[in-house]
Formats: C-alpha cells, structure tokens, sequence
C-alpha cells in the first residue's frame, strides 16, 4: 500500500486556479494582502492573496507555498471558541466562497488541514501524507483520541521510525533533544521519567527497522484506523434532560459517547441512517426502521458543521454503496462541490471496536499499580515503582505476550509490607475482579505469572517482615501454574505453617523453591516439608534454603523425603547453615537413593572442615553428584589432595566449585606436582567441564605449574574461574603451561584470570597465546596491569588477538589501569573483529579525545552491540560527558553504551 505511486487526478494539483487571475486583478486595481497560515504541527506560513480569492485559490496558494501536490484534500478553517468542553470549535469555509466574505482578514489565523479523515488507496504526495500523519499524531498526543499506553506506544514507534530512520543508540539520545514527552505521547501515559521512556521507545523503535518515511507513517495510520476513535470529529451535544454528551462524526456514520469518550452510547452507520438535518436547537437525526427522531442539543455553528460533515462523508461512499441507501443530503452538486473522488479513498471501516479503558489485563494492574505510586506517603514523598516490574509488564503489552512473572527482587528502595500488600490487592482486583467490556473483540488474557520473586541480598536490605506471609498465601493462591517462588531474606521461623500450607495448597506445579536466608531452623523446615505431601513424586526440582539455621536434626525429615521417593529435586543448596559431620553423612547416603539430585551446594558447613574427610567422601565415584559446590569450608592443600585421588574414578561430577579455600596453604611441593592429576592424567576418569577456583591462593610456582600443565593435556574444561589466586603476584607472568594451555586448548570458552597481578607484558604474552584459541568467548581480565608503568607501549599482541579472535563474545578489561593509548589499540583491532559483541572497560583513565580516537576506529564495525567504558575523568563536565557520549553511540551498530 505504502509503496504503490500514482494518484488520483481528481486530488492532484497541477496548475493552480490562481494563475490566470492574478493579473486580472492587479490589473484592476485590487491589492493582495497578507494573511497568515497554520499548518497542523504548529507552524506557520505568510500567504499573499487578494480579499477576492476563493477559499480555494487560497488554498491552493498554500500548497503551492508548502509543496503540496493533492491540495484539493485540504480545508481551510477557522478556531471559534464556544466555551464548550471540547473548547474551540473548527468553522470550515467554504470553498466556492471568497475570502472576505468569509470574514476572513489579515488578523484571522487560518488553520491549513484535512477535514475527512479517509485512507487514500495511494499515497504519492509525501508532503501531504506526512501532514495527515501530523494531524492525526497531534490528536493522540493532545488524547482528543484518548488511546491506551499500549497503543499510544505502538504510535510511538511508527513515528520515531518516520522521523529517524532506523535505531541507533545515538538517535536515541536525540528522542527528547529539543521536545518533551508531549511530542509522542498522551500527557495521561507520559508520568514516568525521561530515561524510562527514553528506554522503551528505544526497545519499541527496534521493530520498525527497515521502514521508509512513508512506510512508517503508513504503519502509524493503520494503527490509529483500528482504535474506536478512527477518523472521528467530536462535537458538544446534550440530550432532551440537558445531559451532555459527546457526537462523533466518522466516515462510517453517526456515534455517541459520554463526556470521556470511553463509553461509546450509540453507533448509527450510514446503512442505519435515514437522513439528519439542522433545527433551531440543534441536529435531529432519523434511524432506519422508526419513525422517531432523536434531537441533539448543539451551538448552531456546531449544528452546520456536523450536518455537512455527514453529508460529506456520505457523499464519500463509494456509488454502489450510496445506491443502496438512498439517503437524502438536499442539493448533492452542492454538498459534492469541492470534493475529492471517493474512488481515491479506501472503503471504510467496518466492525468499528468499541471504547476500552484497557486492552488487556496487565493494562489494568498496570494503570492500578501506577495510581498508588503516585500517591504520597507519609512523608509527603510518592511511591517509587518497583522497576523490574514495570519493565516486565510493559514487555508484556509491548511484545504481546504474557506477563510471567510478579518481579520485585532487589528492588530499590526495597519493597516494604505495604507495597506488597497493595499489590497484592491490585492482582487480586485485577485477576478476580475486573470485568473487561462485553463487546470487545481483542481483549488480552495475558496474566500468566509462573514466578514470584521477593528476594534481597541480604537481611538489612529486605524489608518484608513475616507479617507479610499471609498476603504471600494469598498471592499463591492466585497463580495455580506458579513454577518458582523466591522469598529469600524474609523471615519465616515464625511463619512458616503459614507458607507450607498455601504451598501445598496452592502450589502444585512449583519447581523451584528459594528460602535463603530466611531463619529457617528445625521446626519450620518441618512446616515447610508439608509441600511433599504423600504424591510420588512432588514437582519440585530445585530447592534452595541457603544461610538458615539447619542442623543434622533439622535436616533429617528431609532426607527422610529423599529416601523414600517423594522428591524429584535435582538441586539442592544448603550452603552456609549448621550442618555437622554426621548431617553431612545423611545427605551422602540420601543422595545415593536419589539419583535424580545431581546438584548439591555444602559450602561454609562446619561439617564439611577439616579435620573432617567429608570432602573426599562427597566426590568418590558413585556419590551421584555432578554439581558439588564447597565454597568456603576451609579446605588445605592435603584435603584437596585426597579429593584429587577420588576424582580420578569419579566420571560423573562435572561441575565443581572449591573457591575461597586455602588450598595453596600447606603445600607440598612435590605432592603439588601431581595436585590436578584428575584433570590431565590420561587414566583418569574425570570428565570435568567447569572448575570454580577462585581466591584458592594457588599463586605462581609449583601448584601454577601443575594446574598449567594439567589443563595442556586436558579436553574436557570448558570453563574455568580461577579470579584472585596472585597467579602472577610475583614476576606479572602467568605460569607459562597455564599460559601455553589456554592458548591452545580445544574445548575452553570461559576464562576468567581477574585480580591475579599480571603485568602488561604478561597480558601480551597471554593475549599472543590465545590467539591460536578457536574456541574462546569470553575472557575476563579485571584488575590486572594492562596499562604499562612507562608509555608509549607495544600492545601488538593485543591488537593481533583482536583482529584474528573468531570466537570472542566478550571481553572485560575493567580497571586495568588503561589509558588512551591502550583504548586506541583496542580500537584498532576491532576495527577488523567480526566476532566481539561485548566491551566492558570500566574504571579506566580514559579521556575524551581518547574515546574520541577509539571511536573513529570502531566506525565500521557492525557486531559490537554493547560498550562500557564508564570513566570517573568524564563525570566532572556534563557537557564534554554529553558530548562523549553522543559521540560514541553514533558509531558502529552500538545498542548499549555507559560512559
């Protein structure tokens, strides 16, 4: 439709009817005077015509100033302020008639505009699409079409896609350059700050990609043709009670609507009309079928105009269609005169959806939820929305899918008792009671929540208290499909009957359960077991009750629930509780009798310390353990010897996480030489895909050599974390096996080697073995020494790593002490990377010409999708920060940058 040329010879222009008179009347003596125009967006034109000048040579003048070629689509008129509620009315003049009789003068401000709001089945004016984009976008934004925020946004889209092109994260910098919110969106959807919006117009901007001008502005008229308001003309009526009202004249009939709009009170198409005429106190109108009239209550200025506009829009029907109604408009030629064919025009709508304050279901919550917050507390301040939430339910309208989870974990400021309990109440509003309109066809039931997460990072953090458990019931109970629920760092030792009984009433479905953190002990543990009830087996698959208070007493109802096959948990995490040898001992044996619980977490267990061998015990073969995680449980070198004997016949285990033990301690120097045998002996077992070893103080010397020599005859590791183990405190070089390795490792893709004090001329090293890696992706060097003590300085190999990685995704490079020099290089060797999507160098000294320089470098690379190069150096000068910033999101094809 978009793309098809060719319009109408009944609304082209071609000569304008002025020409051939104008001479005429200079001729005679008349002078042309000056008069002012104002076209749709605001702005204005000085037009020169005679007083003797049709409306429509008038009109034509303005085209031909404008550059418009379909100029007999357009009307003149004049703002008449009645003092009604929809403010100034539109006096339209009359074509045929000329300007001074019209009254029309040097200080009368004439509005250029459509009149009929009809879709041409051809759009070859630009100049004139875009106005009629204009004017119809100006009725959105000033909510004379009060459409949703889902819409308002969808809108939004097609527009910034007419004005700017395709996405780029520079152009989105530029949204609110020199206009507000109001110049895309309706004052009511607009309340959210700049940034958010800034945000998701971004996101919403993405999907347009690749739409011309004319094409996006076809997309935004198609958009606003299927909303109740298409097309409409309000005016003010009143019924025989003097109730006001609203009518609405369309291209397919005669409506009401209550003073909002929202209710649409009568709908009469033309197929339904017999005629309707003016009277002393306003507009009858006849229906087909009755002989009663209904009499309209309006100003005589708004009586003439919604009179013609009727027998404007009919005498726009297509003839066949006028054929069949026989509907008498008085003088035809005279009604038609100045009208385009209505063979231009597309046939009107049909079906037309009625008034909804709301599309869907998450519009409700949303609006409702959006309402509390922007009440005051106590404090005077507003509620501040939880923001995770707020994205998920906008991605739900925006993407038309459902709204999957309730997300208010790590919010900030941290969601308190009553927050949630109003939440609670909206859900229970929206999902139970709130009836959406009977007639409307494209209602969304997109409400789907699967996941409830509550969590915080930690006790001080967390502000709901046990009182809010019952509330909790109650939102369980409202999802029966819920599938993970986190509640960490509430405190349920008073509750937990509460929980375990909405839980095994309303949670059948649940597969991961996550009570971290919430002074979990014996008792409400057992309150909490109820969820297994007597079904074999129960859906839970993942089980977290990390940082509680758990004891081998507290913990034996549990593996009473392992042993006999009411659980089908695959992962269970009882890190950092009060376990003892013997409570260790029980898991053990539970999990031998359930092989479906692969994954286990045992970290900071006094049971698992040493003197005890737990540890070795928990990784022999047969365990059934294939994610072991013993963080912090004070594991030596000696302990970590005998787990390396027992690993050597263990196939199973392939997942491991040893990290903030001091396993350097104590170490034998020639027992080290065999300290990761599990890894690369050929004999061994071990199938080993990730290894977790971080602050392990494995350092450089014997037990580097031995992980470096290891990992060289090793092809299974794809990961490995080894952040904080000073593997180059001493010389700045890695252990040049583990080097060597990494380099030429088949099957390693993570690496992450931060804060272990390489030097610059150790990360060259490193960076010129990885160049022979095929498989790498993502390399982690945070904190060491890339920056060299004296510049200038080669960073060859670097820029050689760059430019031949195929499979680097991502590389971090915070605070390395890089400077400008270092950024250029990078620069240069992603201008020839095709694979790097992601560069996070915070924390460095970068300056703004040396960001400047790295972005000329990068101009032409096309994969890079998210940069960081945060700098303290730019935050003292917004306006070079500002700059910077412009400056780099307009390079490449970046989608995220953070300076």
């Amino acid at each position: 439709k978009c793309g098809r040329r060719g319009g109408h010879a009944s609304c082209r222009g071609g000569a304008t009817p002025a020409e051939p008179q104008d001479a005429e009347k200079k001729g005679a003596g008349e002078a042309a005077l000056t008069y002012t125009v104002q076209f749709v967006d605001g702005t204005k034109r000085r037009v020169d015509a005679f007083p003797s000048d049709t409306v429509a040579v008038m009109i034509s003048r303005v085209a031909l100033r404008a550059g418009i070629v379909q100029w007999r689509m357009f009307y003149l008129a004049e703002l008449v302020d009645e003092g009604t509620v929809l403010g100034s009315v539109h006096r339209y003049l009359s074509r045929s008639a000329a300007l001074e009789d019209e009254g029309v003068t040097p200080q009368t401000v004439l509005l250029f505009e459509f009149k009929h709001y009809k879709r041409p089945l051809h759009w070859d004016d630009a100049v004139a699409q875009e106005l009629f984009f204009r004017q119809l976008q100006q009725h959105i934004v000033r909510e004379y079409y009060p459409v949703s925020e889902a819409v308002a946004v969808q809108l939004a889209s097609y527009e910034l896609q007419a004005v700017f092109g395709d996405f780029t994260a520079q152009k989105s910098l530029l949204y609110f350059d020199r206009v507000g919110l109001e110049a895309y969106l309706p004052i009511s959807v607009s309340a959210h700050e700049y940034d958010y919006w800034q945000q998701r117009l971004a996101t919403n901007h993405r999907r347009r990609a690749g739409l011309t001008a004319t094409q996006a502005r076809c997309g935004y008229i198609d958009v606003v043709s299927t909303t109740p308001w298409w097309g409409m003309t309000f005016f003010d009526v009143r019924d025989r009670d003097n109730c006001p009202f609203i009518a609405g004249v369309a291209e397919d009939g005669f409506y009401v609507f209550s003073a909002s709009k929202q209710e649409c009170l009568d709908a009469i198409p033309f197929p339904d009309l017999v005629g309707w005429e003016r009277c002393p106190a306003g507009v009858v109108i006849r229906r087909r079928g009755t002989h009663k009239m209904t009499l309209y209550a309006t100003s005589q200025l708004q009586a003439k105009e919604l009179v013609d506009l009727l027998s404007e829009y009919y005498m726009l029907l297509p003839q066949r269609v006028r054929d069949g109604m026989r509907i008498d408009v008085g003088d035809v030629e005279t009604v038609s005169a100045g009208l385009v064919s209505p063979t231009v025009f597309e046939f009107p709508v049909v079906s037309r959806p009625h008034p909804a304050p709301y599309g869907s279901r998450v519009e409700c919550m949303k609006a409702a939820y959006m309402s509390y917050c922007a009440e005051v507390d106590e404090l005077g301040q507003q509620h501040v929305p939880a923001a995770a939430l707020l994205r998920a339910m906008d991605r739900a309208v925006d993407d038309g899918t459902a709204l999957d989870a309730l997300d208010l974990a790590m919010a900030d400021p941290p969601v308190d008792d009553r927050h949630f309990a109003v939440l609670a109440e909206i859900l229970t509003f929206t999902l139970r009671e709130y009836e959406p309109p009977e007639k409307h066809e494209g209602w969304k039931e997109n409400i789907a929540v699967t996941a409830v997460l509550l969590a915080q990072p930690s006790v001080e953090r967390q502000l709901l208290t046990a009182s809010s458990v019952p509330t909790i019931a109650k939102v369980i109970a409202l999802f029966p499909a819920l599938q993970t629920l986190d509640l960490s760092y509430i405190p349920l030792d008073t509750a937990s009957e509460q929980l375990g009984g909405a839980l095994a009433r309303g949670a059948k479905q649940l597969r991961r359960l996550v009570l971290r953190g919430c002074r979990i002990g014996a008792r409400a543990l057992h309150s909490i077991l109820v969820i297994f009830g007597s079904q074999k087996p129960n859906a839970l698959e993942h089980l977290d009750l990390e940082d509680n208070f758990l004891t081998h007493a507290a913990i034996h109802p549990l593996c009473e629930v392992l042993m006999d096959g009411r659980a089908a948990l695959k992962e269970l995490d009882l890190a950092f509780n009060r376990l003892e040898p013997s409570g260790i001992d029980a898991i053990a044996k539970a999990l031998r009798a359930s092989p479906q619980l692969q994954s286990l977490d045992l970290s900071g267990n006094p049971g698992v310390e040493p003197p005890s061998m737990r540890a070795p015990l928990l990784v022999t073969k047969g365990s059934g353990i294939a994610r072991l995680s013993l963080r912090s449980c004070k594991l030596h070198f000696a302990l970590f010897g005998a787990m390396n004997a027992e690993l050597m016949s263990n196939g199973d285990i392939v997942e491991l996480n040893l990290s903030a033990n001091p396993i350097g301690d104590g170490v034998d120097t020639r027992a080290a030489m065999t300290a990761f045998v599990f890894l690369g002996d050929p004999r061994s077992a071990c199938r080993l895909e990730v290894l977790c070893m971080e602050d392990c103080g494995l350092m450089e010397g014997s037990l580097g050599d031995a992980l470096g020599g290891a990992m060289a005859s090793n092809r299974t590791v794809q990961q490995l974390f080894l952040r904080s183990n000073g593997l180059a405190r001493k010389t700045g070089f890695l252990p040049p096996l583990l080097t060597e390795a990494v380099g030429t490792h088949s099957v390693l893709c993570v690496l992450d080697l931060s804060d272990n004090g390489i030097s610059h001329a150790g990360c060259m090293r490193l960076f010129a073995a990885l160049v022979r890696s095929n498989s790498m992706c993502k390399l982690y060097l945070d904190g060491n020494h890339l920056g060299a003590a004296e510049e200038p300085a080669s960073y060859a190999e670097l820029v050689v790593f760059l430019e031949n990685s195929v499979s680097l995704s991502v590389l971090s490079l915070c605070n390395t002490e890089m400077h400008d020099a270092a950024l250029e290089k990078v620069g240069e060797g992603l201008s020839r990377n095709t694979a790097l999507h992601t560069f996070v160098a915070s924390g460095n000294a970068f300056t703004a010409s040396g960001i400047a320089a790295f972005a000329r470098l990068i101009q032409q690379n096309v994969t890079l999708k998210n940069l960081d190069l945060s700098t303290e150096a730019l935050y003292h000068d917004e306006a070079v920060y500002a700059d910077t910033h412009r400056l780099l999101s307009g390079v490449g094809r970046l989608d995220s940058v953070q300076l």
